[in-house]
């Protein structure tokens, strides 16, 4: 199945290095996506871009809330195959250097339809040094609808598994373990985080009392 999500229109804003306006092929679109130009993908991406420029989404990111469409509107030549795919400028905050967090898109395509793997490793991937979790807390962050916490964590484990496996064929370090009910996850944080956390550890802690 072909996605078009806001993780697909974040690595074509980079690949176009421009924000309002992105020409682009249907070829273009599918390689973006690690699909193969068919007809049915073909059919499939057609879709998935109406239902971005149908639909509303609420994303909150920091101080900023945007509700609106992923997509502003698109228009395709019939003859050329070419789309122009405008985005709203209102999303603009929400793609600073400091708003969003890049993942690995070879551990993404590999954990394709397996989407609470898919979540963890976008939930992990957002923090430079992950603090020990319930799993309880996992299953209400994640919108589970297992009604059973025992069913919860046998999926839990699988979906971990799966995203060790991916991240270490993609070369990303990701290791965990479950003591009891606490969930304890270690990664290889970015660039970014990394001079996060020293910027963090250089700060000078204020007194107490």
């Amino acid at each position: 199945m072909v996605k078009l999500t806001i993780g697909n229109l974040k690595k074509l804003i980079q690949i176009k290095c421009i924000f309002f306006c992105l020409p682009v092929n249907f070829y273009a679109l599918l390689k973006l996506m690690g699909k193969t130009d068919t007809g049915k993908n073909r059919a499939t991406l057609n879709k998935r871009i109406t239902r971005l420029v149908a639909n509303a989404v609420t994303i909150k990111q920091g101080r900023y809330t945007y509700i609106g469409g992923l997509i502003r509107f698109a228009a395709k030549d019939e003859e050329t195959q070419e789309w122009v795919i405008e985005l709203d400028e209102k999303l603009r905050p929400l793609f600073a250097a400091d708003q969003f967090t890049q993942i690995e898109w070879g551990v993404r395509h590999a954990l394709g339809g397996h989407q609470l793997a898919q979540w963890l490793h976008g939930f992990y991937a957002s923090h430079a040094a992950p603090f020990p979790l319930k799993i309880e807390t996992l299953h209400r962050l994640c919108g589970s609808e297992a009604g059973l916490m025992s069913d919860f964590a046998k999926k839990l484990r699988k979906a971990l598994d799966a995203v060790a496996e991916a991240c270490e064929a993609n070369g990303e370090g990701f290791s965990y373990e479950i003591r009891g009910d606490l969930v304890y996850v270690e990664k290889k944080a970015s660039g970014a985080q990394r001079r996060h956390l020293a910027k963090k550890a250089a700060k000078p802690r204020k007194p107490r009392g």
